[in-house]
């Protein structure tokens, strides 16, 4: 089981002064992912503080995930902060869930926040709002079971159900092997997994509507983009 700390910064949350909703929605969502929150605290945006809490942390849990301090403002020192305690950057995780959200709002281009590793805990930035939390986590969660797991010693073999074509972005992940996503490649033709409609070429913006309105229309459920989400056959099981 994934351990995890959850960091947020905050001066007005250290005070008492604010509610730390992003926090909990970070708990909310990795627990619902199946992982284990062990450590959270609210601290003030002080870079020593920051980095102090980081470098400790790192050898108690497997994940961090920091909420808050990655904008422009002169308070802000999230990024600078786990930029001096990491090894290792990850730089492709920050940018992923800036290009993912970007979908919902440009603003997103404007998140400093970093990634990467040190030891074998890999330290995640997100954003400060609950909202740009839940948007990233729902993107980011797929993909950390793997990365941790890979990070914390060799593997020889990628596990079942993770997606090798980049072009999936992750959201197989969490997929079984027998599951129907899994046959859409990244280069058409492509069925989509809730009828038999054929999707000829590559671009992914015609599967995405249709399979939008085959989902809300068989289940009920409201939905909004492909994109960084389990299959429906899997989370049917789940």
């Amino acid at each position: 089981m994934v351990t995890v700390g959850i960091l947020t910064t905050s001066d007005m949350g250290a005070k008492g002064e604010r509610e730390d909703t992003s926090g909990q929605t970070i708990v909310d969502m990795t627990t619902a992912a199946g992982f284990s929150v062990e450590i959270r605290e609210v601290v003030p945006d002080d870079l020593t503080v920051i980095a102090d809490r980081l470098r400790l942390w790192s050898q108690k849990v497997d994940l961090i995930l920091t909420t808050g301090g990655t904008g422009f403002g002169p308070r802000d020192v999230t990024p600078e902060a786990t930029l001096e305690v990491l090894e290792r950057q990850a730089p492709g995780l920050s940018e992923y869930m800036r290009a993912g959200t970007a979908e919902k709002t440009t603003l997103s281009y404007l998140s400093r926040g970093v990634a990467g590793t040190r030891g074998s805990c890999l330290i995640v930035n997100l954003p400060g709002s609950p909202k740009g939390v839940r948007e990233c986590l729902e993107l980011l969660l797929p993909l950390l079971p793997h990365a941790i797991e890979t990070m914390q010693g060799p593997t020889q073999h990628h596990p079942q159900g993770v997606a090798l074509d980049p072009g999936w972005m992750g959201e197989t992940s969490q997929c079984t092997p027998d599951c129907p996503c899994r046959g859409m490649s990244i280069e058409g033709p492509r069925v989509c997994p809730l009828c038999d409609h054929v999707f000829e070429g590559n671009g992914w913006d015609g599967v995405d509507g249709h399979y939008k309105s085959k989902h809300e229309k068989l289940t009920g459920e409201s939905y909004t983009s492909w994109f960084g989400r389990m299959c429906p056959d899997h989370r049917a099981k789940k």
